[in-house]
């Protein structure tokens, strides 16, 4: 039949690129799951260090109201 080569390997690269895309979106995906979770650990680490430094500040006021 005319023309079965092509077609042939037509269908191989759709099936390639088909699979190369499929790929890339699941690196894509854990890509940004990944970092979603490490900007949440950040963002509680940083909310920690926040209210830990107004504490710090706030026993150093407290000091400075007592001495005068």
């Amino acid at each position: 039949m005319a023309g079965t080569a092509s077609l042939g390997a037509s269908m191989s690269a759709m099936t390639m690129m088909d699979s190369t895309a499929a790929a890339t979106t699941m690196m894509n995906a854990e890509a940004q799951s990944n970092k979603m979770q490490a900007d949440t650990i950040n963002g509680i680490a940083s909310a920690y260090q926040d209210s830990a430094t107004k504490a710090q500040n706030a026993a150093q006021q407290t000091g400075k109201a007592i001495n005068y």
